[in-house]
């Protein structure tokens, strides 16, 4: 403590780091400003060990912002590390569904293996009529119109 002109002020024992400046320090971002309402959400939740300097921005010691700087950086990097994790597992659950491949010794005399491919897919796609076969389909080879957008023929 130090008196000057009949006041007490609170000297403080050592320096301190605003609580944006150890978040945009974090992310990587050079200014600290953007992380002011962060910082504030933040020191809600710290309350002990949060002080405000001279503007009210909450401040910690040094060794409380090394502590939350390198608990972040570890928080982060878990969290980078599990949605990696999830996406090699989508990764893995996907590249299990493509079909792999016929064996030559399984394959029919007559039937390429492509065509053996096309005839054993669990999910056969809908082939579009050719102008030929619609022709031949219909009456006189007469074409119909059918509009793409059903509402619009009524």
């Amino acid at each position: 403590m130090v008196a000057v002109a009949a006041k007490t002020f609170k000297v403080p024992e050592a320096p301190l780091v605003r609580i944006s400046e150890v978040l945009a320090e974090v992310a990587g971002d050079g200014n600290p400003d953007a992380f002011h309402a962060e910082a504030e959400r933040l020191a809600e939740t710290m309350r002990a060990a949060v002080t405000r300097d001279w503007r009210g921005h909450p401040c910690l010691s040094w060794v409380d912002a090394e502590r939350l700087l390198l608990r972040s950086r570890r928080d982060r990097l878990q969290l980078h590390a599990e949605i990696e994790e999830r996406l090699v597992a989508a990764d893995a659950a996907r590249r299990a569904l493509i079909p792999r491949g016929v064996p030559a010794n399984l394959v029919p005399t007559g039937m390429s293996a492509a065509e053996l491919l096309m005839a054993s897919d669990p999910f056969p796609a809908k082939r579009r009529q050719s102008v030929l076969e619609h022709s031949l389909e219909h009456p006189a080879g007469a074409l119909v119109y059918t509009p793409v957008n059903e509402e619009a023929g009524q």
